[in-house]
C-alpha cells in the first residue's frame, strides 16, 4: 500500500509535525484553521437535487433481545460523509462498512483473550436490529476540502456528542490530518480520552478494517509517548501492533518484529494487527501491579468499550 504524507498536531510540541504514514486520527484537540489534506479533493459528481430523508441521530430504544437499549452511556458511532455535488456510495459500501466494524470487534476480542485475559468489545450505537448504526451524511462540497471543514460541519448538525467517538469514513481520495492529544496519559477515570467528541476520520485512500481501528484506538487513547515502546509522534515500534509503524519518530534501531500470532489463530490478518504487542504500551486488561498500564492511562479501561460477553448485538 503506497505511504502518504500526513500531518500529526501534538499538544505542547511544534506547531506541525510532518509524518509519513498512512492513518489519521482527528478530534483530540480542536482541529486548527488552514491545516490541509495533502491529497487532492474528487471531482463532484453533479446528481439530481432531491431533498434528503429526515434522520435522528440516534436510534430509538433497541428492544429486549438486545444486550442494553443500543444508544444510553459511552458509545462509537460510524458515518459516511459525502459532499452534496457528490452522489453517495454509501449502499455499494454499507456492507464492507459492517464486515470492518465486525473485524475491530474481533481484534479487540483477540487481543483482550492474549493481553490480560477477559473480553473487550466495542459499544457501538445500535439499532432496533441490533446492528450497528452508520449514518449516510451529506455535507456542503466546500466542506469536503479538509478533514477540519469536514469535522467542524459535523459537529453542526448534532453529531458532537461528549458520549460519543465518531468514526468517519469521508468520501475522498486522502488519508487526512492527524490531530492527538500528546501526553494524556493519568489512569483516572477524568482522563480525556474517555470522553468525547472525537473524530476517527479516514478518507478513502485508506479505507479497510485495519486503518479504521487504528485511528478509532487513537480517540481512545493510544499510544502515549511514555509508553515503554511509544514514539514522539503517537505510535509504537514494537509490531506486530496495529498502531505501530515508522512515523518519523522512532528510537534507533526502527521497528522491531517481537509479536507474532499463533499459526492457529482462525484471523491471520492479526498477524500485523494486533492491538498492543505484549500489552505493555496501551491495551491490557489485567496489567501487572506496578507495570506501566497498571499506573498509567489503560485503552482497556475504557467506557467505550464492553468487558462482558453480549447476548446478542452487531
Amino acid at each position: 500500500m503506497t505511504k502518504l504524507k500526513t500531518w500529526l498536531r501534538r499538544a505542547g510540541g511544534p506547531a506541525l509535525v510532518p509524518v509519513v504514514g498512512l492513518l489519521l486520527c482527528l478530534g483530540l484537540i480542536p482541529f486548527a484553521a488552514g491545516a490541509q489534506a495533502t491529497a487532492p479533493s474528487p471531482a463532484p459528481v453533479p446528481v439530481a437535487a432531491a431533498p434528503e430523508p429526515a434522520q435522528t441521530l440516534e436510534p430509538t430504544a433497541a428492544p429486549s433481545k438486545c444486550v442494553d437499549d443500543g444508544s444510553s452511556g459511552k458509545r462509537v458511532m460510524a458515518v459516511y460523509v459525502h459532499g452534496d455535488e457528490q452522489q453517495s456510495r454509501f449502499t455499494a459500501y454499507e456492507k464492507r462498512f459492517r464486515q470492518w466494524l465486525k473485524r475491530i470487534d474481533t481484534a479487540f476480542i483477540y487481543s483482550a483473550k492474549i493481553n490480560g485475559g477477559g473480553w473487550r468489545k466495542v459499544r457501538w450505537v445500535l439499532d432496533e436490529k441490533c446492528r450497528q448504526v452508520i449514518h449516510d451524511v451529506s455535507v456542503p462540497q466546500a466542506s469536503m476540502e479538509s478533514p477540519d471543514d469536514i469535522a467542524a460541519t459535523l459537529r453542526t448538525m448534532g453529531y458532537d456528542r461528549p458520549d460519543r467517538k465518531y468514526i468517519v469514513w469521508y468520501d475522498q481520495p486522502a488519508c487526512g490530518v492527524g490531530f492527538g492529544l500528546g501526553g494524556n496519559d493519568v489512569p483516572d477515570w477524568y482522563n480525556l480520552y474517555d470522553y468525547g467528541p472525537h473524530f476517527a476520520a479516514i478518507g478513502t485512500d485508506c479505507w479497510g478494517w485495519a486503518p479504521t481501528l487504528h485511528e478509532l484506538l487513537h480517540t481512545l487513547g493510544g499510544v502515549n509517548s511514555s509508553a515503554p515502546h511509544g514514539t514522539e509522534n503517537g505510535h509504537c515500534w514494537d509490531d506486530a501492533d496495529v498502531l505501530c509503524y515508522d512515523d518519523e519518530s522512532l528510537p534507533e534501531g526502527g521497528l522491531r518484529k517481537i509479536c507474532k500470532v499463533p499459526a492457529k489463530a482462525k484471523d491471520t490478518s492479526l498477524e500485523v494487527n494486533l492491538i498492543d504487542c505484549n500489552g505493555d504500551d496501551y491495551f491490557n486488561t489485567d496489567p501487572p501491579p506496578g507495570s506501566y498500564l497498571d499506573t498509567h492511562w489503560n485503552v482497556a479501561d475504557s467506557q467505550f468499550l464492553y468487558s462482558e460477553p453480549l447476548s446478542k448485538s452487531g
